[in-house]
């Protein structure tokens, strides 16, 4: 009998252990997924950077095709980068690292919205500018964010590239998103803010946002 307990005892604890070096293995793995894909969003950045400078130092009337062209793929890196984001986030995976990720993500998307603003100007396009603004931290608001976003993405869905559509996560103390929430005095989460100059907070529905795309 006390034979058999002894070997159940080493047995546990080699489970243990190796449930141990296991556990440690598999979160090193992950520790260095998370800083290949930063890395990553670290070369979107640069690239989205230089893309601005590039319209803003050489654009001109004939390449203002292939200009909001990179910018659509552009858009498109960003939007599968945001969905890889949320699959984090519904399991809840290392959370520090995911912050700075969504911060890096919410720049990105800023970029985007500067160069929409840009080219739009210069090659006087007609797609209108959607940016929406919600709150990562406040689960309260999850139902009402659920609601508008279905919304957007819908009417994302019918005007396709006529309409850019730019989510930013309003509360993660980033200086830029503070700064544009003072300019148009945004003190209700969720928000809209359509071609620069109307702003609409609280769940809005989708006739008042249609009512307003393309009338700059």
């Amino acid at each position: 009998m006390k034979k058999i307990m002894i070997i159940t005892g080493l047995l546990t604890l080699v489970f243990l252990l190796m449930g141990f070096f296991f556990g440690l293995w598999f979160d090193t793995l992950r520790t260095q997924e998370v800083k290949n894909e930063l890395a990553e969003v670290d070369i979107m950045w640069n690239d989205a950077r230089l893309q601005s400078l590039y319209y803003e130092t050489f654009s001109n009337g004939e390449m203002c095709d292939s200009a909001l062209k990179g910018n659509l793929e552009f858009n498109k890196k960003i939007y599968e980068e945001g969905q890889r984001i949320e699959r984090y986030e519904k399991v809840n995976r290392f959370t520090p690292d995911l912050i700075t990720q969504k911060k890096r993500y919410a720049l990105l998307q800023l970029q985007f919205w500067f160069n929409s603003i840009k080219l739009r100007d210069k090659c006087h396009f007609n797609y209108s500018t959607v940016v929406y603004l919600y709150s990562h931290y406040n689960k309260s608001l999850s139902t009402e964010q659920k609601i508008e976003g279905t919304l957007l993405y819908q009417l994302k869905e019918k005007y396709g590239p006529k309409m850019m559509l730019i989510p930013l996560p309003a509360d993660l103390g980033i200086v830029s998103i503070d700064a544009v929430k003072d300019q148009y005095n945004i003190t209700q989460l969720p928000a809209i803010i359509v071609d620069e100059k109307y702003v609409f907070q609280g769940l809005t529905n989708k006739s008042q946002i249609e009512e307003v795309l393309f009338k700059r």
